[in-house]
């Protein structure tokens, strides 16, 4: 075996090495910082955020965290955590936007405590395809007429929601058996939902990553011979 090779060899090993403790978890995306000091209020409506994740290839969500108020009597109310996949093709948004579609994670019902709280579901295992988009909501239940839950507004990442990490300048919500759309009309708030997500890319990432490393090193190889 050259010295040559072996260098090539050597630098797919820890290229996989470094990868495979990466791949242990990272943070998807993190929309915690920056309170714009306002929520969503939309009573017992079901409502979220689409989010678009760091890792270009498929992932797997680990552990979700979001940020909710509540006004009410805690216990009195609760709510169900979901993701969904962009994919419903049926009834679009303008412009021919996805709306969301397949339910990729259901928590269990959790309970409302009064105030301003921050809400972390882990050991969870949620498989999100490469190039997929996200959309989390949280469904609120048994709330009263004088109760008024709400998902916290948080301006913590970027807006264009085709970039990774980054989240578009509006949220959703559930309008009986369809979803809107909707921002707050007020050009000094960006409509991103608090959320820190964690993940752990696919093994087929982290696999053409070292695949990658290793024909660096064969193409430095044949140059210097």
């Amino acid at each position: 075996m050259t010295k040559s090779t072996s260098l090539t060899l050597a630098v797919a090993v820890a290229t996989l090495t470094g990868l495979s403790a990466h791949a242990q978890s990272f943070i998807a995306y993190d929309n915690t910082t920056n309170f714009e000091g306002t929520k969503t209020s939309l009573g017992g409506t079901e409502v979220g955020d689409e989010i678009n994740l760091t890792v270009p290839g498929g992932s797997t969500i680990t552990q979700f965290q979001f940020e909710y108020f509540f006004n009410g009597t805690a216990g009195a109310a609760g709510g169900i955590v979901r993701m969904y996949a962009k994919d419903f093709t049926g009834n679009l948004q303008p412009g021919g936007n996805l709306k969301p579609g397949t339910v990729l994670f259901e928590s269990q019902p959790f309970s409302l405590d009064n105030g301003f709280n921050t809400a972390t579901i882990p050991d969870i295992s949620v498989t999100v395809p490469a190039n997929q988009k996200i959309i989390f909501t949280v469904a609120f239940t048994g709330v009263d007429g004088t109760e008024n839950p709400g998902l916290l507004m948080y301006n913590g990442v970027g807006t264009d929601p085709d970039l990774p990490g980054q989240s578009g300048d509006f949220y959703w919500a559930r309008n009986g058996l369809d979803w809107v759309q909707l921002d707050s009309n007020d050009p000094s708030i960006i409509d991103n939902l608090s959320a820190r997500v964690i993940a752990t890319p696919e093994p087929t990432t982290v696999a053409l990553a070292v695949a990658g490393a290793a024909m660096l090193g064969m193409a430095a190889r044949r140059r210097k011979s």
